[in-house]
Protein backbone atom coordinates (compact mmCIF):
# COMPACT_ATOMS: atom_id res chain seq x y z
CA UNK A 1 0.00 0.00 0.00
CA UNK A 2 0.62 3.73 -0.18
CA UNK A 3 3.00 5.64 2.60
CA UNK A 4 2.18 6.73 5.89
CA UNK A 5 2.25 9.77 4.77
CA UNK A 6 0.04 9.44 1.47
CA UNK A 7 -2.49 8.53 3.35
CA UNK A 8 -2.60 11.38 6.34
CA UNK A 9 -2.69 13.74 3.37
CA UNK A 10 -5.25 11.74 1.98
CA UNK A 11 -7.52 11.60 4.78
CA UNK A 12 -7.11 15.73 5.47
CA UNK A 13 -8.24 15.84 1.86
CA UNK A 14 -11.47 14.08 2.37
CA UNK A 15 -12.16 15.57 5.47
CA UNK A 16 -11.86 18.66 3.55
CA UNK A 17 -13.96 17.66 1.18
CA UNK A 18 -16.85 17.24 4.06
CA UNK A 19 -16.26 20.82 5.25
CA UNK A 20 -16.69 21.94 1.69
CA UNK A 21 -20.08 20.64 1.50
CA UNK A 22 -21.09 21.14 4.74
CA UNK A 23 -19.98 25.24 4.25
CA UNK A 24 -21.50 25.38 0.38
CA UNK A 25 -24.18 22.73 0.43
CA UNK A 26 -27.39 24.67 1.21
CA UNK A 27 -29.41 23.11 4.17
CA UNK A 28 -31.58 20.18 2.90
CA UNK A 29 -35.39 19.54 3.30
CA UNK A 30 -34.84 17.29 6.36
CA UNK A 31 -31.88 19.05 8.16
CA UNK A 32 -34.69 22.12 8.26
CA UNK A 33 -37.18 19.54 9.76
CA UNK A 34 -34.99 18.53 12.51
CA UNK A 35 -33.82 21.92 13.11
CA UNK A 36 -37.37 22.71 14.04
CA UNK A 37 -37.49 20.05 16.41
CA UNK A 38 -34.32 21.53 17.89
CA UNK A 39 -37.09 24.74 18.59
CA UNK A 40 -39.11 23.14 20.32
CA UNK A 41 -36.89 20.42 22.75
CA UNK A 42 -39.27 17.31 23.41
CA UNK A 43 -38.88 13.72 25.22
CA UNK A 44 -39.53 12.16 21.39
CA UNK A 45 -40.92 13.25 17.88
CA UNK A 46 -42.97 11.67 14.80
CA UNK A 47 -40.44 9.39 14.03
CA UNK A 48 -37.42 9.26 15.94
CA UNK A 49 -36.62 10.20 19.39
CA UNK A 50 -34.79 13.12 20.61
CA UNK A 51 -30.97 12.58 19.86
CA UNK A 52 -31.06 14.53 16.40
CA UNK A 53 -32.99 17.59 18.07
CA UNK A 54 -30.23 17.43 20.83
CA UNK A 55 -27.66 17.39 18.24
CA UNK A 56 -29.07 19.81 16.06
CA UNK A 57 -29.65 22.16 19.07
CA UNK A 58 -25.50 21.83 19.71
CA UNK A 59 -24.38 22.37 16.54
CA UNK A 60 -25.44 20.50 13.38
CA UNK A 61 -22.96 20.34 11.08
CA UNK A 62 -20.19 21.79 13.07
CA UNK A 63 -21.14 18.74 15.21
CA UNK A 64 -20.34 16.26 12.28
CA UNK A 65 -17.06 17.81 11.28
CA UNK A 66 -16.24 17.53 14.98
CA UNK A 67 -17.48 14.62 15.92
CA UNK A 68 -18.41 11.92 13.26
CA UNK A 69 -14.27 11.97 12.20
CA UNK A 70 -13.60 11.15 15.72
CA UNK A 71 -16.06 8.20 15.28
CA UNK A 72 -14.09 6.71 12.66
CA UNK A 73 -10.91 6.06 14.86
CA UNK A 74 -12.95 5.14 17.10
CA UNK A 75 -14.06 2.53 14.92
CA UNK A 76 -10.66 1.70 14.01
CA UNK A 77 -9.14 1.58 17.00
CA UNK A 78 -11.33 -1.17 17.98
CA UNK A 79 -10.41 -2.93 14.85
CA UNK A 80 -6.95 -2.48 16.19
CA UNK A 81 -7.57 -4.13 19.35
CA UNK A 82 -9.72 -7.12 17.87
CA UNK A 83 -6.65 -7.82 16.12
CA UNK A 84 -6.75 -5.92 12.85
CA UNK A 85 -3.87 -4.78 10.99
CA UNK A 86 -4.72 -2.16 8.80
CA UNK A 87 -4.09 1.59 10.27
CA UNK A 88 -7.07 3.82 11.23
CA UNK A 89 -5.69 6.08 8.62
CA UNK A 90 -6.79 3.00 5.97
CA UNK A 91 -9.90 2.81 7.67
CA UNK A 92 -11.06 6.79 7.93
CA UNK A 93 -10.18 7.30 4.17
CA UNK A 94 -11.97 4.42 2.71
CA UNK A 95 -15.19 5.54 5.06
CA UNK A 96 -14.82 9.03 3.75
CA UNK A 97 -14.79 7.63 0.09
CA UNK A 98 -18.44 6.05 0.36
CA UNK A 99 -21.21 8.22 -0.09
CA UNK A 100 -22.41 6.82 3.15
CA UNK A 101 -19.35 7.61 5.24
CA UNK A 102 -19.01 11.39 2.96
CA UNK A 103 -22.93 12.22 3.90
CA UNK A 104 -22.40 11.15 7.96
CA UNK A 105 -20.49 14.03 8.10
CA UNK A 106 -22.22 16.61 6.54
CA UNK A 107 -26.32 16.08 6.69
CA UNK A 108 -27.56 16.36 10.12
CA UNK A 109 -30.02 13.23 10.34
CA UNK A 110 -31.01 10.70 13.03
CA UNK A 111 -27.51 8.70 11.65
CA UNK A 112 -25.31 11.66 13.03
CA UNK A 113 -25.61 10.85 16.76
CA UNK A 114 -26.88 7.14 15.93
CA UNK A 115 -22.66 6.63 14.20
CA UNK A 116 -21.31 8.80 17.19
CA UNK A 117 -23.36 6.84 19.81
CA UNK A 118 -22.19 3.24 18.55
CA UNK A 119 -18.62 4.15 17.98
CA UNK A 120 -18.61 4.60 21.45
CA UNK A 121 -20.14 1.70 22.31
CA UNK A 122 -17.93 -1.13 20.11
CA UNK A 123 -14.62 0.84 21.58
CA UNK A 124 -15.88 0.14 24.76
CA UNK A 125 -16.46 -3.80 23.71
CA UNK A 126 -13.29 -3.63 22.41
CA UNK A 127 -11.68 -2.06 25.57
CA UNK A 128 -14.23 -4.04 28.10
CA UNK A 129 -15.67 -1.08 28.96
CA UNK A 130 -19.30 -1.78 30.31
CA UNK A 131 -19.62 1.72 31.48
CA UNK A 132 -18.73 3.18 27.69
CA UNK A 133 -20.64 0.20 26.38
CA UNK A 134 -24.04 1.67 28.17
CA UNK A 135 -23.15 5.40 27.94
CA UNK A 136 -22.87 4.59 23.94
CA UNK A 137 -25.73 2.26 23.92
CA UNK A 138 -28.39 4.55 25.67
CA UNK A 139 -27.32 7.55 23.69
CA UNK A 140 -28.33 5.32 20.35
CA UNK A 141 -31.29 4.24 21.78
CA UNK A 142 -32.25 7.64 22.20
CA UNK A 143 -30.77 8.77 18.82
CA UNK A 144 -32.60 6.11 16.69
CA UNK A 145 -34.60 3.00 17.13
CA UNK A 146 -32.28 1.60 14.33
CA UNK A 147 -30.23 0.39 16.79
CA UNK A 148 -31.31 -2.69 18.08
CA UNK A 149 -30.41 -5.14 15.45
CA UNK A 150 -26.91 -4.30 16.26
CA UNK A 151 -27.36 -4.16 20.10
CA UNK A 152 -28.53 -7.57 19.71
CA UNK A 153 -25.29 -8.48 17.97
CA UNK A 154 -22.81 -6.65 20.55
CA UNK A 155 -24.71 -8.02 23.88
CA UNK A 156 -24.13 -11.95 22.61
CA UNK A 157 -20.79 -10.90 22.22
CA UNK A 158 -20.46 -9.84 25.92
CA UNK A 159 -22.72 -12.83 26.99
CA UNK A 160 -20.41 -15.17 24.87
CA UNK A 161 -16.49 -13.15 26.00
CA UNK A 162 -14.21 -16.14 26.76
CA UNK A 163 -11.97 -13.42 27.90
CA UNK A 164 -13.86 -12.84 31.47
CA UNK A 165 -15.37 -15.52 33.87
CA UNK A 166 -18.98 -16.61 32.53
CA UNK A 167 -20.40 -15.31 36.08
CA UNK A 168 -18.96 -12.33 35.90
CA UNK A 169 -19.62 -11.67 32.32
CA UNK A 170 -23.56 -12.00 32.31
CA UNK A 171 -23.84 -10.46 35.78
CA UNK A 172 -22.08 -7.77 33.94
CA UNK A 173 -24.50 -7.66 30.58
CA UNK A 174 -27.71 -8.30 33.00
CA UNK A 175 -27.20 -5.04 34.86
CA UNK A 176 -26.21 -2.90 31.78
CA UNK A 177 -29.54 -4.32 29.92
CA UNK A 178 -31.29 -3.13 32.94
CA UNK A 179 -29.67 0.09 33.21
CA UNK A 180 -30.63 0.39 29.33
CA UNK A 181 -34.26 -0.34 30.09
CA UNK A 182 -34.33 2.10 32.96
CA UNK A 183 -32.87 5.56 30.79
CA UNK A 184 -34.91 4.23 27.68
CA UNK A 185 -38.38 4.35 29.67
CA UNK A 186 -38.54 7.90 29.11
CA UNK A 187 -38.61 7.34 25.31
CA UNK A 188 -40.88 4.33 25.77
CA UNK A 189 -43.38 6.04 27.70
CA UNK A 190 -43.40 9.15 25.46
CA UNK A 191 -44.26 6.94 22.48
CA UNK A 192 -47.24 5.37 24.43
CA UNK A 193 -48.71 8.21 24.67
CA UNK A 194 -48.28 9.29 21.08
CA UNK A 195 -49.69 6.37 19.07
CA UNK A 196 -46.31 3.74 20.04
CA UNK A 197 -44.11 6.22 17.39
CA UNK A 198 -42.14 5.91 15.90
CA UNK A 199 -42.57 2.03 15.78
CA UNK A 200 -46.35 2.37 14.12
CA UNK A 201 -44.86 4.84 11.42
CA UNK A 202 -42.34 2.88 10.67
CA UNK A 203 -44.48 -0.70 9.98
CA UNK A 204 -46.97 1.74 7.94
CA UNK A 205 -44.26 1.97 5.33
CA UNK A 206 -46.16 0.25 1.81
CA UNK A 207 -44.28 -2.83 0.51
CA UNK A 208 -44.04 -2.94 -3.41
CA UNK A 209 -42.89 -5.64 -5.81
CA UNK A 210 -39.08 -4.44 -6.27
CA UNK A 211 -38.50 -3.29 -2.20
CA UNK A 212 -36.02 -5.92 -1.45
CA UNK A 213 -34.18 -4.90 -5.10
CA UNK A 214 -34.32 -1.28 -4.09
CA UNK A 215 -32.58 -2.27 -0.97
CA UNK A 216 -29.68 -4.21 -2.29
CA UNK A 217 -29.22 -1.42 -5.07
CA UNK A 218 -29.56 1.50 -2.33
CA UNK A 219 -26.19 -0.90 -0.62
CA UNK A 220 -24.46 -1.17 -3.46
CA UNK A 221 -25.24 3.10 -3.81
CA UNK A 222 -24.42 4.21 -0.10
CA UNK A 223 -21.08 1.40 0.22
CA UNK A 224 -19.50 2.35 -2.99
CA UNK A 225 -19.91 -0.49 -5.17
CA UNK A 226 -18.09 -3.32 -4.59
CA UNK A 227 -17.63 -2.89 -0.36
CA UNK A 228 -21.38 -4.76 -0.59
CA UNK A 229 -20.59 -7.60 -2.72
CA UNK A 230 -17.38 -8.03 -0.71
CA UNK A 231 -18.75 -8.22 2.76
CA UNK A 232 -21.77 -10.20 1.63
CA UNK A 233 -18.78 -12.88 0.45
CA UNK A 234 -17.69 -12.41 3.83
CA UNK A 235 -20.65 -13.68 5.89
CA UNK A 236 -20.32 -16.04 3.56
CA UNK A 237 -17.31 -17.22 4.33
CA UNK A 238 -17.61 -16.72 8.03
CA UNK A 239 -20.35 -18.93 7.90
CA UNK A 240 -19.38 -21.59 5.50
CA UNK A 241 -16.83 -21.87 8.53
CA UNK A 242 -18.95 -21.74 11.28
CA UNK A 243 -21.02 -24.72 9.75
CA UNK A 244 -17.51 -26.70 9.08
CA UNK A 245 -16.45 -26.33 12.96
CA UNK A 246 -19.87 -27.19 14.10
CA UNK A 247 -19.52 -30.63 11.51
CA UNK A 248 -16.28 -31.57 13.05
CA UNK A 249 -17.53 -30.58 16.82
CA UNK A 250 -20.37 -33.28 16.06
CA UNK A 251 -17.65 -35.98 14.43
CA UNK A 252 -15.29 -35.69 17.35
CA UNK A 253 -18.05 -35.88 20.00
CA UNK A 254 -17.07 -32.67 22.31
CA UNK A 255 -18.82 -29.69 21.97
CA UNK A 256 -15.58 -27.80 24.03
CA UNK A 257 -13.53 -28.11 20.78
CA UNK A 258 -12.47 -24.43 19.90
CA UNK A 259 -14.67 -23.84 17.40
CA UNK A 260 -12.84 -20.30 16.13
CA UNK A 261 -9.67 -22.50 14.39
CA UNK A 262 -11.04 -21.79 11.37
CA UNK A 263 -12.78 -18.43 12.60
CA UNK A 264 -10.56 -15.96 14.48
CA UNK A 265 -11.84 -13.71 17.06
CA UNK A 266 -11.51 -10.84 14.89
CA UNK A 267 -13.42 -12.18 12.24
CA UNK A 268 -16.08 -13.41 14.92
CA UNK A 269 -16.43 -10.15 16.50
CA UNK A 270 -16.63 -7.84 13.07
CA UNK A 271 -19.41 -10.62 12.01
CA UNK A 272 -21.90 -10.18 14.98
CA UNK A 273 -21.04 -6.09 15.08
CA UNK A 274 -21.99 -5.51 11.32
CA UNK A 275 -24.10 -8.73 9.85
CA UNK A 276 -27.30 -8.20 12.59
CA UNK A 277 -28.39 -5.41 11.24
CA UNK A 278 -27.59 -5.75 8.11
CA UNK A 279 -29.77 -9.81 7.56
CA UNK A 280 -32.19 -7.99 10.09
CA UNK A 281 -33.32 -5.03 7.66
CA UNK A 282 -32.73 -7.13 4.63
CA UNK A 283 -35.51 -9.46 6.05
CA UNK A 284 -37.48 -6.51 6.92
CA UNK A 285 -37.60 -5.33 3.16
CA UNK A 286 -39.24 -8.12 2.21
CA UNK A 287 -42.60 -6.94 3.77
CA UNK A 288 -42.04 -2.87 4.16
CA UNK A 289 -40.27 -0.59 2.78
CA UNK A 290 -36.66 -0.63 3.50
CA UNK A 291 -34.58 2.79 3.13
CA UNK A 292 -30.75 2.11 2.36
CA UNK A 293 -29.71 4.27 5.68
CA UNK A 294 -31.55 1.75 8.11
CA UNK A 295 -28.28 -0.18 7.66
CA UNK A 296 -25.39 2.34 8.40
CA UNK A 297 -24.81 0.88 11.60
CA UNK A 298 -23.79 -2.54 9.79
CA UNK A 299 -21.39 -0.81 7.76
CA UNK A 300 -18.65 0.53 10.08
CA UNK A 301 -17.57 -2.67 11.06
CA UNK A 302 -18.01 -4.72 8.06
CA UNK A 303 -15.93 -2.11 6.14
CA UNK A 304 -13.04 -2.55 9.30
CA UNK A 305 -13.73 -6.41 8.04
CA UNK A 306 -13.62 -6.20 4.94
CA UNK A 307 -10.23 -4.19 4.53
CA UNK A 308 -8.60 -6.58 6.99
CA UNK A 309 -9.53 -9.66 4.38
CA UNK A 310 -8.57 -8.32 1.09
CA UNK A 311 -5.14 -8.22 -0.17
CA UNK A 312 -3.80 -4.78 -1.77
CA UNK A 313 -4.93 -4.97 -5.22
CA UNK A 314 -8.45 -6.11 -4.48
CA UNK A 315 -8.60 -3.14 -1.59
CA UNK A 316 -7.13 -0.33 -4.23
CA UNK A 317 -10.09 -1.31 -7.12
CA UNK A 318 -12.56 -1.36 -4.47
CA UNK A 319 -11.67 1.84 -3.28
CA UNK A 320 -10.82 3.68 -6.45
CA UNK A 321 -14.73 2.64 -7.70
CA UNK A 322 -16.01 4.27 -4.79
CA UNK A 323 -14.37 6.96 -5.17
CA UNK A 324 -15.92 7.29 -8.72
CA UNK A 325 -19.32 7.11 -6.91
CA UNK A 326 -18.40 9.73 -4.12
CA UNK A 327 -16.04 12.47 -6.14
CA UNK A 328 -19.60 13.38 -7.78
CA UNK A 329 -20.95 14.04 -4.65
CA UNK A 330 -18.92 17.13 -3.88
CA UNK A 331 -20.61 18.90 -7.34
CA UNK A 332 -23.86 18.93 -5.77
CA UNK A 333 -23.43 22.61 -4.55
CA UNK A 334 -23.70 23.46 -7.34
CA UNK A 335 -26.21 20.84 -9.31
CA UNK A 336 -28.63 21.85 -6.49
CA UNK A 337 -28.57 25.24 -7.37
CA UNK A 338 -29.92 24.49 -10.71
CA UNK A 339 -32.00 21.75 -9.48
CA UNK A 340 -35.62 22.57 -10.22
CA UNK A 341 -37.49 22.73 -7.00
CA UNK A 342 -40.58 20.64 -8.57
CA UNK A 343 -37.70 17.69 -8.37
CA UNK A 344 -38.95 15.89 -5.64
CA UNK A 345 -39.71 18.10 -2.41
CA UNK A 346 -37.99 21.67 -2.43
CA UNK A 347 -34.77 21.17 -0.83
CA UNK A 348 -33.80 24.55 -0.89
CA UNK A 349 -35.06 27.49 1.86
CA UNK A 350 -33.74 30.67 -0.31
CA UNK A 351 -34.89 29.14 -3.62
CA UNK A 352 -38.18 28.31 -2.20
CA UNK A 353 -39.03 31.95 -0.62
CA UNK A 354 -38.03 33.60 -4.41
CA UNK A 355 -40.25 31.44 -6.05
CA UNK A 356 -43.33 32.31 -3.28
CA UNK A 357 -42.28 36.03 -3.36
CA UNK A 358 -42.33 36.45 -6.86
CA UNK A 359 -45.39 34.80 -7.06
CA UNK A 360 -46.73 36.66 -4.02
CA UNK A 361 -46.22 39.74 -6.93
CA UNK A 362 -47.67 39.03 -9.48
CA UNK A 363 -50.96 38.01 -6.95
CA UNK A 364 -50.94 40.82 -4.34
CA UNK A 365 -54.04 39.76 -2.78
CA UNK A 366 -53.04 36.53 -1.35
CA UNK A 367 -52.41 36.61 2.45
CA UNK A 368 -52.13 32.87 3.21
CA UNK A 369 -49.46 30.18 1.89
CA UNK A 370 -50.17 26.90 2.96
CA UNK A 371 -47.57 23.86 2.73
CA UNK A 372 -49.04 20.66 2.44
CA UNK A 373 -45.73 18.84 3.06
CA UNK A 374 -43.53 18.90 6.27
CA UNK A 375 -40.72 19.83 4.19
CA UNK A 376 -42.00 23.41 3.22
CA UNK A 377 -42.89 23.97 6.02
CA UNK A 378 -39.77 23.51 8.09
CA UNK A 379 -37.67 25.66 4.94
CA UNK A 380 -40.49 28.11 5.35
CA UNK A 381 -39.15 28.20 9.19
CA UNK A 382 -42.58 26.92 10.70
CA UNK A 383 -42.42 26.10 13.94
CA UNK A 384 -43.82 23.12 15.39
CA UNK A 385 -45.83 24.74 18.42
CA UNK A 386 -47.24 27.09 16.02
CA UNK A 387 -49.91 26.58 13.16
CA UNK A 388 -49.11 29.74 11.47
CA UNK A 389 -45.75 31.96 10.79
CA UNK A 390 -45.78 35.47 9.51
CA UNK A 391 -43.60 35.74 6.51
CA UNK A 392 -43.10 39.48 5.22
CA UNK A 393 -43.10 39.57 1.61
CA UNK A 394 -43.50 42.37 -0.72
CA UNK A 395 -44.31 44.79 2.30
CA UNK A 396 -47.03 42.25 3.10
CA UNK A 397 -47.44 39.90 5.78
CA UNK A 398 -48.46 36.21 4.57
CA UNK A 399 -49.01 33.64 7.31
CA UNK A 400 -47.61 30.27 6.16
CA UNK A 401 -49.40 27.62 7.40
CA UNK A 402 -49.02 23.80 7.64
CA UNK A 403 -51.76 21.11 6.28
CA UNK A 404 -51.13 17.70 5.87
CA UNK A 405 -51.80 17.62 1.56
CA UNK A 406 -53.46 14.36 0.79
CA UNK A 407 -51.58 10.92 0.57
CA UNK A 408 -48.72 12.73 1.84
CA UNK A 409 -47.05 11.51 4.84
CA UNK A 410 -47.38 12.57 8.16
CA UNK A 411 -45.08 14.38 10.32
CA UNK A 412 -44.48 15.96 13.66
CA UNK A 413 -46.48 18.86 12.24
CA UNK A 414 -49.87 16.69 12.85
CA UNK A 415 -49.09 15.93 15.94
CA UNK A 416 -49.03 19.73 17.31
CA UNK A 417 -52.50 20.56 18.17
CA UNK A 418 -55.26 22.05 16.07
CA UNK A 419 -54.41 24.22 12.71
CA UNK A 420 -56.45 27.17 11.90
CA UNK A 421 -59.39 25.97 9.65
CA UNK A 422 -59.22 27.52 6.26
CA UNK A 423 -62.80 27.03 4.79
CA UNK A 424 -64.09 30.65 5.59
CA UNK A 425 -64.94 31.97 1.48
CA UNK A 426 -62.73 34.69 3.31
CA UNK A 427 -59.45 32.89 3.91
CA UNK A 428 -59.84 30.54 0.69
CA UNK A 429 -59.72 33.72 -1.48
CA UNK A 430 -56.57 34.19 -0.51
CA UNK A 431 -55.28 31.35 -0.27
CA UNK A 432 -51.63 30.20 -2.00
CA UNK A 433 -51.31 25.87 -1.99
CA UNK A 434 -47.59 25.20 -2.22
CA UNK A 435 -48.68 21.81 -4.58
CA UNK A 436 -51.35 20.65 -7.04
CA UNK A 437 -55.04 21.84 -7.13
CA UNK A 438 -56.04 18.40 -5.69
CA UNK A 439 -54.27 19.33 -2.76
CA UNK A 440 -57.17 21.96 -1.74
CA UNK A 441 -60.35 19.50 -2.08
CA UNK A 442 -61.95 20.12 0.93
CA UNK A 443 -61.51 24.00 1.22
CA UNK A 444 -61.90 25.45 -2.72
CA UNK A 445 -62.16 25.05 -6.39
CA UNK A 446 -58.10 25.55 -7.00
CA UNK A 447 -56.56 26.45 -10.27
CA UNK A 448 -52.98 26.03 -11.12
CA UNK A 449 -50.62 29.08 -11.41
CA UNK A 450 -49.01 29.07 -15.22
CA UNK A 451 -45.50 30.13 -14.65
CA UNK A 452 -43.01 30.99 -16.61
CA UNK A 453 -40.99 27.93 -17.57
CA UNK A 454 -37.55 29.84 -18.33
CA UNK A 455 -37.68 30.84 -14.81
CA UNK A 456 -35.77 28.25 -13.00
CA UNK A 457 -36.52 29.80 -9.45
CA UNK A 458 -40.12 29.22 -10.02
CA UNK A 459 -40.30 25.12 -11.58
CA UNK A 460 -42.93 24.30 -8.49
CA UNK A 461 -46.21 23.42 -8.24
CA UNK A 462 -48.56 25.92 -7.16
CA UNK A 463 -52.18 26.27 -7.15
CA UNK A 464 -54.56 29.19 -6.19
CA UNK A 465 -58.30 29.31 -5.35
CA UNK A 466 -60.58 30.28 -8.09
CA UNK A 467 -62.70 33.04 -6.62
CA UNK A 468 -65.13 34.35 -9.32
CA UNK A 469 -65.40 37.61 -7.24
CA UNK A 470 -61.73 38.30 -7.38
CA UNK A 471 -61.81 37.38 -10.63
CA UNK A 472 -64.17 39.70 -11.58
CA UNK A 473 -63.07 42.30 -9.52
CA UNK A 474 -59.56 41.90 -11.50
CA UNK A 475 -61.39 42.50 -14.78
CA UNK A 476 -62.84 45.58 -13.90
CA UNK A 477 -59.30 46.73 -12.51
CA UNK A 478 -57.78 46.30 -16.21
Amino acid sequence: MKSKAWWKWACVTAWLGQVYLAIYLPEVADEAYYKRWSEDLNWGYFDHPPGVAWWSFAGGRLLNLLLLPMAWFNFAWASNLYGGRRSALTLCLIAWSTPLGLASGVLVTPDAPLLFSWSLAVLGHSRRSYILMTMGLALGLWSKAMIFPAMSGLLYLCWTDQGQQQWDRQKKCLLMSVVLLLLYLPQLYWSSQHEWLPWSFQSSRKWHLFSSFEFIGGQILVGGGLWFIYLIMAYRDYLENLVSSLHITSIKGGYQLDRLEQNSIFDQRCFFLSAPTMITFFTVSLFIKVEANWTALAWPMGLAWVIEKLPDAKLMKAWKLSLAISIPCLLLPIIHSWLPLAWGPPRDAQKLLSCLDKVQNDHPSIRYWVAGRYQEAALLGLELDRSEHIHMSADQKVSIIYRKAFARRRSQYDLQGQHSMLKSHHKACQILWIGPNRWAQGYCLAENISINDEDRRCRLKLSLCHCPTASLNKTKTQ
